[in-house]
């Protein structure tokens, strides 16, 4: 019988004293990308490169709640799109399409709250938009982004439940890469179920987290002033980046595989929607 796989068997908890691929590390920043305030990164450069300080910088990828991650700016437009579908079925008069943020849930609000069908089905449908809405809202920024999935839940639980398993699974899409809460609380690596954000990967000096590193301190802001980074890395270490911990291997490689395998694939545009019809009917029609 195969041994059962837990969540700590991703990390080591006391990794090397020297930088390697896969640390994770807190309070790193995310230069705008996720808000204003500090992430959680894992690291992707090489170990070879970060041990014989080949590197200069360090890159790495955000690692955000699952709970977040769903009600993320990243997904505003689809849950927009979701929503304005639904308001446009339940009341047709109205050019939901063109509504924008603040002025979109307001008309939701009131047209739900003049809704008075008897209607069981209307009624969770009214529901199903009234919750949708809360969750845009919640996606607008990143700082509000867990407040959203409980609306979006409550929306539709089976869908989200289904979205959550294929999440688990590294088969939602090809750009996040789940990690395990390794059940450790605050102390640990991974202290939410969570997904590495392979889209948006960062770079900062490798010197900044050898000296957050190395430093033992009660008071980091002056330890930070008074160092030779102080000037450029204030503004963007208001805490001390912490390593946590490190994604042990195989785990390790296959993040990477996934990383090489988003950024490595040549693309190609996509046949507008007409297009994609006129061929269809053809096809359908057998005169091609």
């Amino acid at each position: 019988m195969d041994k059962k796989l837990t969540p700590r068997a991703f990390y080591d908890r006391f990794p090397s004293s020297r930088h390697s691929s896969g640390d994770i590390w807190s309070s790193v920043p995310s230069f705008g990308l996720l808000g204003d305030s500090p992430v959680t990164g894992l690291v992707l450069t090489p170990a070879c490169d970060l041990q014989n300080q080949k590197s200069y910088a360090v890159t790495y990828v955000p690692l955000i709640p699952v709970v977040s991650y769903l009600t993320c700016p990243l997904f505003a437009r689809s849950i927009r799109q979701e929503l304005v579908s639904l308001t446009e079925t339940l009341w047709p008069d109205a050019p939901w399409d063109q509504f924008e943020g603040k002025e979109l849930q307001a008309a939701i609000t009131t047209r739900a709250a003049e809704d008075r069908s008897a209607k069981e089905a209307r009624r969770k449908q009214t529901e199903r938009v009234v919750s949708l809405s809360s969750a845009l809202t919640s996606a607008a920024s990143w700082s509000t982004a867990e407040n959203g999935f409980k609306h979006l839940l409550k929306s539709n639980p089976k869908q989200v439940r289904n979205s959550i398993e294929s999440i688990i699974k590294n088969a939602y899409r090809n750009d996040v890469y789940f990690l395990p809460a390794d059940g450790n609380s605050d102390e640990g690596p991974m202290v939410h179920h969570s997904v590495a954000l392979l889209g948006l990967p960062i770079s900062i000096r490798t010197d900044i987290l050898t000296f957050a590193d190395t430093t033992t301190i009660s008071d980091w802001p002056s330890a930070l002033a008074s160092s030779e980074h102080g000037t450029w890395a204030q503004p963007w270490f208001p805490e001390q980046p912490i390593r946590r911990g490190t994604l042990r291997s195989p785990f390790r490689q296959d993040l990477l595989n996934r990383y090489l395998g988003h950024f490595g694939r040549a693309g190609a545009p996509d046949l507008t929607n007409a297009t994609r019809q006129e061929i269809a009917n053809a096809i359908c029609a057998g005169t091609t």
